[in-house]
């Protein structure tokens, strides 16, 4: 598993970091993993997948 942060998931996603937490606060964006009280990172597979995901469903 390949661990991303969240620069690098903002990046990916192209959604503002409170979007995302909207997102996760509503079961709906790969949960984050807490690596240390300050620090978060999120599995960059299950990122990929979500956005292919989006993509899929914009696209009927």
């Amino acid at each position: 598993m390949q661990l991303i942060g969240h620069n690098e998931v903002v990046n990916r996603v192209r959604l503002s970091k409170s979007q995302i937490m909207r997102l996760e606060n509503a079961n709906k964006f790969p949960p984050r993993i807490r690596l240390t009280e300050r620090t978060v990172v999120w599995d960059k597979d299950a990122i990929d997948a979500w956005v292919q995901q989006r993509q899929e469903a914009s696209h009927g």
